[in-house]
């Protein structure tokens, strides 16, 4: 039986416990010195190989189980078939006493990425992936899964960005978000890339929001993201903007990506990996409106006991 499952984490971890015994009668030297071990390969959603990961020392023995127990035997071969066609005195050998492991493997959005650019030369991460793990042992028993990386919900991002607009001095980037639906929306980290006519603005990037926005009233939350280009803003009016909304493993690529300063590559990963967008306009903000919208925000607040 193939697990089949989709993952919002930027890893995969899998986790599981096994009964082992090696049969010195079985196996030899070379394999018996790798045990209690397994293997891991990674495969594409149409089963080409990626990656073998080979002699994994399993994680932690955290107990025996004795040939008395019958249930725990009858597990056991369950678990391990090829266990049933094995002759009684290779039976009796292994129903002495069984270790009873831990295991554990993580394949992490920075390995998938690695062997993504290893194997074609260009940022990006294998959306789907086969993950089969098998034993070093006679049973070879083993486990497979596919698994899928989320995307973020792009409807509820749209609904959780209830306005974009820019800061008072014009240098800053504004959010007022709905904390729910942002929650709902499954994004960890937006990416902003700003432009006025042929100028490009520095992209801004920011993960973890919830720990940076601005507790305003319980409902609304407002983030300000600093551009960097500072000197020049005083002069532009317009500036528009494309608010990428990312998941924890498009945030991890994007903030590797960011190290090279190259927004053709940046570009290319998000044509290619992301589907969460919005696209806005924004200008300089008239001062009275800004004294308006301050009043009705400080009444608001008195609404709810925050002030």
């Amino acid at each position: 039986m193939i697990d089949i499952f989709k993952t919002n984490q930027k890893d995969i971890t899998i986790i599981w416990e096994s009964q082992r015994k090696l049969p010195q009668s079985i196996m030899g030297e070379d394999a018996a010195k790798h045990f209690p071990s397994f293997n891991v390969k990674i495969l594409d959603e149409n089963l080409n190989d990626l990656y073998v990961y080979e002699n994994i020392p399993s994680a932690e023995q955290i107990g025996t189980i004795s040939k008395a127990s019958y249930s725990a035997r009858q597990k056991f071969i369950q678990d391990n078939p090829a266990v049933a066609f094995t002759s009684p005195r290779i039976q009796a050998s292994i129903f002495e006493v069984q270790d009873f492991i831990k295991n554990s493997f993580t394949f992490s959005i920075e390995e998938n990425y690695r062997i993504f650019f290893q194997k074609n030369n260009r940022h990006g991460f294998y959306k789907k992936v086969y993950i089969v793990i098998s034993h070093n042992d006679y049973a070879r028993n083993s486990y497979e899964c596919f698994v899928e990386y989320e995307e973020p919900i792009s409807l509820n991002f749209e609904q959780a960005v209830e306005k974009i607009y820019r800061s008072s001095d014009g240098f800053s980037v504004k959010f007022k978000f709905d904390p729910l639906k942002y929650e709902e929306s499954k994004v960890c980290g937006i990416l902003i890339l700003a432009k006025s006519n042929d100028l490009i603005l520095s992209p801004l990037y920011a993960q973890d929001l919830p720990s940076k926005w601005l507790n305003s009233i319980e409902n609304s939350k407002i983030l300000t993201l600093p551009f960097k280009e500072t000197a020049i803003l005083d002069e532009i009016d317009m500036i528009d903007v494309e608010v990428y909304g990312l998941s924890q493993s498009q945030s991890k690529i994007i903030e590797e990506i960011l190290k090279e300063n190259n927004l053709i590559s940046i570009y290319q990963f998000l044509n290619e990996f992301t589907t969460c967008k919005l696209i806005s306009s924004i200008s300089k903000i008239n001062p009275n409106a800004i004294e308006l919208q301050e009043l009705k925000d400080r009444l608001a607040r008195l609404e709810e006991g925050n002030i």
